[in-house]
């Protein structure tokens, strides 16, 4: 987090993200960082989603700040894929 003494991840990425241009997507932080942030409900309506809706938070063991979302719409399914494809490559990092 803050404390870090880079900065935690936003500090040692930071730089490499301005130098390079890249739209840098702020889902949450305590750092001020410039650029736009999206939610998930944000996100999800982005990829298509004709609707979203939170109907659960919160978690334990590791699942502590999760959100779940109702996603309707004729793409729903493909949205719903297309999220287990990020978090199968979230638990690869």
């Amino acid at each position: 987090m803050m404390a870090n003494p880079v900065g935690g991840t936003t500090g040692a990425l930071i730089g490499t993200i301005m130098a390079k241009g890249i739209n840098l997507v702020i889902p949450v932080g305590m750092m001020p960082l410039p650029g736009k942030v999206i939610t998930e409900v944000e996100a999800l309506t982005l990829l298509g989603a004709e609707d979203v809706f939170p109907i659960g938070s919160g978690g334990v063991d590791g699942g502590e700040g999760s959100v779940t979302l109702c996603v309707a719409g004729e793409r729903a399914e493909e949205i719903f894929e297309l999220v287990q494809k990020v978090k199968e490559k979230k638990g690869e990092l």
